[in-house]
């Protein structure tokens, strides 16, 4: 869904693309708090807080590209879309890492 948005951008509002970026970041964060409110067993409570950070990440990337948007501040927009990428993939190493662990249990 979101790289959808990302792809189709040249044919959105900056306001339509700071509210579809603002909404990720909001359910991104109800999820992050789900699993941040979890209470795994103590072999992956290391495990669970770098994946919670790793969301924040990618959270505070799709915050800053709702910003960018709002403002009309493409360079800013280029910026937090590629902080995006980055998180993201920290995120995929992170819930890999998660599920390694878990089996390997």
């Amino acid at each position: 869904e979101i790289g959808k948005t990302i792809r189709e951008a040249s044919g959105s509002s900056d306001q339509q693309l700071a509210d579809d970026f603002a909404q990720y970041a909001e359910r991104l964060g109800t999820v992050q708090q789900d699993i941040d409110d979890l209470e795994p067993p103590d072999d992956l409570a290391e495990d669970q807080d770098q994946l919670v950070s790793a969301i924040g990440e990618v959270q505070g990337a799709l915050d800053d590209i709702a910003e960018a948007a709002d403002k009309g501040d493409a360079q800013s927009a280029r910026q937090a879309t590629l902080d995006l990428i980055q998180g993201s993939e920290a995120l995929k190493d992170s819930q890999r890492e998660l599920a390694q662990a878990v089996n390997e249990l």
